[in-house]
């Protein structure tokens, strides 16, 4: 083929998706975020110090470039070619001479703009090749695999605890609502060494001398009371009644206390499941960064191609020449962005 094809060529550059690669690389190290990992901590780190150290590798690459195609003077060569060869001021043996030498000339500055086009390809390529060479594998399933189980375990356990602690404020409702009524005047001549036994409440019941409410709290609280105090023959001591008010208190903290520890276990067991099921976005981020650096060496690649099908002496020519020129320098901008 002679002469450049089009320049409508290059694939669309997104320079941003690089940013946001490198922002998740760098918050990842600087929150520690996979510190239950180390072996992917450590390679994540190496990784964002890659991507900054190659992303303004990259950046200086292209800048060279870019400063090599806009010294090459390819534009005042063709506007030099195309005034002469349209000029009726000189012989046609002078004009033959003069369009000869611009145009190995421009050979020139081509070969040499073409020469560091290759340079930049091979730079751009080995940036590309080393990162995405870094293997973020975790190894790290048999891990993953015992926090599901111990997660299980765990949320069996609070539900047991909260089933528990259920039972337990009940019980202590319970309790306290019978020491309530048990502490009242009547009851207090009643119970000065011994709770009431069921027969006993239901007896005052019957002959109108407790009232019905009153009787079924006490009726509660004594079927209850034997969870947490020993009774002998059925039969308590008033003093029973304070004993099982604190041991369920004391239960009920303990429960607290287990089921606050509990809960933070699987707080950091679901933080780390979360972070592990955040692990895709770092695939995608290095794919990202590895696709667009991709793009650029696309477009260098495609930049040196059309150079090379430049052949022909014509002034048509040398501007579509100078016209890929600006457009590849158009594209060049948007990289330092």
């Amino acid at each position: 083929m002679n002469g450049i094809t089009s320049l409508n060529l290059y694939p669309s550059l997104n320079m941003t998706a690089i940013q946001s690669a490198m922002s998740l690389f760098n918050q990842v190290v600087s929150s520690n975020y996979y510190v239950f990992l180390p072996g992917l901590q450590e390679r994540v780190v190496a990784g964002s110090a890659m991507m900054n150290h190659h992303g303004r590798a990259l950046v200086v690459e292209v800048m060279k470039l870019e400063v090599k195609i806009s010294n090459s003077g390819i534009g005042d060569i063709a506007a030099q070619y195309r005034e002469l060869s349209e000029s009726n001021a000189v012989t046609e043996a002078v004009k033959s001479k003069g369009m000869e030498s611009l145009y190995f000339l421009s050979k020139k500055r081509l070969l040499s703009v073409i020469t560091k086009a290759e340079e930049t390809r091979l730079a751009v390529h080995a940036l590309k090749q080393e990162f995405n060479a870094l293997s973020l594998d975790h190894y790290a399933s048999e891990l993953l695999d015992y926090d599901e189980s111990r997660l299980k375990i765990l949320h069996a356990r609070e539900a047991s605890l909260q089933t528990q602690r259920e039972k337990i404020v009940a019980d202590l409702q319970a309790l306290k609502a019978a020491d309530a009524v048990l502490g009242t005047d009547f009851w207090l001549e009643q119970t000065k060494s011994l709770l009431p036994t069921p027969e006993e409440v239901e007896l005052l019941v019957s002959i109108a001398i407790v009232p019905k409410v009153d009787a079924q709290i006490i009726q509660l609280a004594l079927q209850r009371l034997g969870q947490y105090v020993d009774l002998i023959a059925e039969v308590a001591k008033r003093s029973s009644l304070a004993q099982a008010i604190m041991k369920a208190s004391g239960k009920l903290t303990a429960n607290t206390r287990e089921r606050l520890d509990n809960q933070e276990k699987i707080q950091v067991l679901q933080a780390r499941k979360e972070r592990v099921e955040a692990y895709d976005c770092l695939l995608e981020a290095k794919a990202q960064w590895v696709g667009q650096v991709g793009n650029v060496l696309e477009c260098v690649e495609i930049f040196l191609r059309e150079c090379r099908l430049f052949q022909t002496a014509e002034a048509v020519e040398m501007r579509r020449l100078y016209d890929h020129f600006l457009t590849f320098e158009q594209m060049l901008r948007q990289v330092r962005v």
